[in-house]
């Protein structure tokens, strides 16, 4: 279904307002996690990005806006971006799996990517103390309720 929306095969959405695709590079990482759930879903995005005015988004805070703003939009924006300033989106379900951080901890979601927190060997105490209040049970809290987590 997510490549028959990109492709523009399914022109209007059930309540009848038209599918709008709001496109980024496609080297962006989002759209290349998109991408890499089927041959189907790339091909689709890539026939997407030919077509001619969809809305475009430069940045992940244009995409969040753009998402906002246009009728029908459809796009690909973090969880965590989501969640953490409360856009007035909804992340969609893939193959009946809701979009949440255990599922996406437990690879039952296929679109999660990997951030990474790096210090320097010679860090500073102040960062030795933020690297553990992150690690803390408070911390873990914060993530997963913005939708993060630590392995």
């Amino acid at each position: 279904r997510l490549a028959d929306l990109y492709a523009g095969r399914t022109l209007v959405w059930p309540d009848g307002v038209p599918v709008r695709p709001v496109m980024r590079r496609l080297n962006e990482s989002n759209f290349e996690k998109m991408m890499s759930l089927s041959p189907a879903v790339q091909q689709a995005v890539r026939a997407a990005e030919q077509r001619h005015g969809l809305p475009y988004a430069s940045s992940d805070q244009e995409m969040a806006d753009l998402l906002e703003r246009v009728p029908g939009a459809i796009g690909v924006l973090t969880l965590g971006m989501l969640l953490s300033e409360k856009r007035a989106v909804r992340a969609l379900a893939i193959d009946g799996v809701a979009p949440t951080p255990d599922n996406a901890r437990l690879g039952r979601y296929p679109l999660a990517k990997r951030h990474y927190l790096v210090t320097r060997n010679d860090a500073s105490p102040e960062v030795g103390r933020f690297v553990s209040y992150v690690r803390s049970a408070e911390g873990q809290a914060i993530l997963r309720a913005h939708g993060y987590w630590i392995p």
